[in-house]
């Protein structure tokens, strides 16, 4: 956890650098999704050098409402990647959640390339996203299917 007001402009930053968003769109994120208490960040002495958001989120089976997290907006300043910091933090989301009594944490790896990197931490490819793009036999509009299947 942060002092959140004093970090906030690191917070901002880091953001912006890992995700090239602008600042009007994590302003957006932090005033109507944040919440201190679902913001984890590594610090070494006063900067945030990694951090992560979590958002509750909710799976619906037949029987049950499952609780959960969404792990969202995972950055590491580039200077301090590869010293383990991000998984300090997946390791406290996880330690967090069970603590909370959630059923899950998950997440929707940026690229293909972090699913390795995730599945150290116990996280399996549950489901997963396709989209499918056709050309329209009445002109040049196009029309995208986005499919979600379980594996």
């Amino acid at each position: 956890m942060t002092q959140y007001l004093s970090d906030r402009e690191q917070l901002i930053a880091l953001w912006r650098d890992a995700f090239g968003d602008s600042r009007e769109d994590v302003e957006a994120f932090l005033k109507n999704l944040f919440s201190k208490e679902n913001y984890f960040c590594k610090k070494i002495g006063q900067s945030v050098v990694s951090q992560t958001f979590t958002l509750p989120v909710r799976l619906y089976s037949a029987e049950k409402v499952f609780k959960g997290w969404y792990f969202c907006c995972a950055a590491t300043d580039k200077a301090s990647r590869g010293k383990g910091y991000m998984g300090e933090l997946i390791t406290l989301v996880k330690q967090t959640a069970d603590k909370k009594g959630l059923d899950f944490v998950a997440l929707i790896p940026a690229s293909r390339s972090l699913f390795g990197f995730y599945s150290r931490f116990g996280f399996e490819e549950f489901f997963f996203c396709d989209s499918v793009s056709c050309g329209s036999a009445f002109g040049s509009d196009s029309c995208v299917f986005d499919s979600v299947f379980g594996s």
